[in-house]
């Protein structure tokens, strides 16, 4: 189970309605999870431990993840869509740099935007958390 459809399991025991299908974000939510986001950030610089800062990094994607479950948007199928388009920049197990770090995209390489399209498409007619 991916983490948005973990996150969608906890949302739902919060007995929150939660819709079948994406919806557009609204901008009083794209604050609240901004807000969210930087307070987690803030408590990351402020982390001593390891611990701390992981912990800062799993409540920012739980926050990220529940705003999209809360808009009805599975991003599990969205991650690996945008994961394999990174892989396909390793060339012999590795990346190409340019001299100020950019990774450059190989002869070849899929612009992951029509994959991610097609799965929103999808989402939007059956459901984002439906199966496939």
């Amino acid at each position: 189970m991916g983490y948005t459809a973990q996150v969608r399991e906890f949302t739902m025991a919060c007995n929150d309605d939660l819709p079948a299908h994406p919806q557009n974000m609204t901008a009083e939510g794209i604050a609240f999870i901004r807000q969210m986001v930087n307070d987690e950030m803030d408590e990351l610089m402020d982390a001593q431990t390891v611990t701390e800062q992981a912990d800062a990094l799993v409540d920012a994607i739980y926050y990220i993840c529940d705003f999209a479950v809360r808009n009805g948007i599975n991003l599990d199928p969205l991650f690996n869509i945008v994961h394999n388009a990174n892989m396909q920049k390793v060339v012999n197990g590795r990346v190409i740099r340019r001299e100020d770090g950019k990774i450059l995209k190989p002869e070849g390489w899929e612009d992951p935007a029509p994959k991610l399209i097609r799965e929103m498409t999808r989402q939007a007619r059956e459901g984002g958390f439906n199966k496939k």
